[in-house]
């Protein structure tokens, strides 16, 4: 989980804020879901 972290924090920091910020605010809420998703698959899986 940390070198996803690491790798998404040097994605951000490599591109200009100014036109990736919308970009940004549209990717976190999707992050999320995706997150959950996973868990949910998880928690799924492990029902099995």
């Amino acid at each position: 989980m940390r070198k996803i972290n690491a790798g998404r924090n040097w994605l951000i920091h490599r591109v200009p804020a100014g036109h990736f910020g919308q970009a940004a605010r549209l990717a976190r809420p999707v992050q999320y879901l995706l997150l959950a998703l996973l868990a949910g698959a998880a928690a799924v899986l492990e029902l099995l």
